[in-house]
């Protein structure tokens, strides 16, 4: 088997995995799983063996080196990934995992697969990232539910219990917000472009509180009201789950039967791996 990194290990089930990549807006995030996946396969509500981020948006030649540095002596077969925005760099990664006999599977969204339909007249353009988020839920649960993604931008999806997608919203994520006041306003600078932990719902007592608490209360709001709106769902026969970078804090507000999971798109990565 062969390692990123280019040399030769001995045959080891433990070491021997799949790659899973995140490029989103902000972060480009990893997920080593190990191989092989069956028993667990049929289902694949499989958990990830070791994780990390970049602090880019991109997959590029800096990236992959930091990676091989993260993955020293793992051995991979394949990798996948999912990527927000086009990847310049995917041809020269595809050359170099290929020389080191490493399956490079790009993922694109589908109109459907595993039981679960996209909503889209276009299917093409509902984000990968929405996609992969509910195919893995769904591969775990069969189940109606909402899931959360926030991030850079706070995305809302709801799939009835026949795995047909009912839609979604897509809503600027807390730190967007928080820095478009920043650059929109005379404010710039006076501002936190995040919401710590110690944010709340009360009114802000200052301007910086006011507008970071501002901004959770519409993220909050708006996941409470699109719950409101859920078309053809019981909604006590749904599943919430939230991820993403703003997830924790989200979930303090939201209530304790929001589950928490941080591998939302590798959930659904990993339902593309060659077994």
């Amino acid at each position: 088997m062969h390692s990123l990194s280019g040399a030769t290990e001995t045959p080891n089930n433990h070491h021997d995995g799949i790659l899973a990549l995140d490029v989103g807006n902000t972060f480009t995030k990893w997920f080593f799983y190990s191989h092989p996946l069956a028993p667990a396969c049929e289902e694949k509500g499989i958990e990830c063996q070791s994780r990390g981020q970049f602090l880019s948006a991109k997959l590029d030649t800096e990236t992959l080196l930091l990676l091989q540095s993260e993955l020293q002596g793992k051995s991979i077969q394949q990798v996948l990934i999912a990527s927000v925005r086009a990847l310049n760099a995917l041809p020269k990664l595809r050359e170099a995992l290929a020389l080191r006999g490493i399956l490079l599977t790009p993922i694109t969204t589908e109109s459907q697969r595993n039981g679960l339909k996209n909503s889209y007249a276009d299917h093409t353009r509902l984000g990968v990232d929405r996609w992969l988020a509910m195919l893995g839920i769904w591969a775990r649960c069969h189940r109606a539910f909402c899931v959360v993604d926030a991030g850079t931008a706070l995305t809302i999806d709801f799939v009835d219990e026949n795995g047909q997608h009912l839609g979604g919203y897509i809503i600027p994520g807390i730190r967007t917000m928080l820095a478009s006041l920043n650059m929109a306003t005379e404010l710039i600078g006076e501002l936190a472009c995040s919401a710590g932990s110690e944010a709340e719902l009360r009114p802000g007592t200052s301007t910086r509180e006011a507008v970071q608490h501002g901004a959770l209360l519409s993220l909050v709001g708006a996941v409470e009201h699109a719950i409101q709106q859920a078309p053809a769902i019981h909604q006590t026969e749904m599943i919430s789950v939230i991820g993403g970078g703003d997830a924790k804090l989200l979930q303090r507000f939201l209530g304790s039967h929001w589950q928490l999971r941080e591998t939302l798109v590798a959930d659904g990565l990993i339902q593309y791996a060659r077994v």
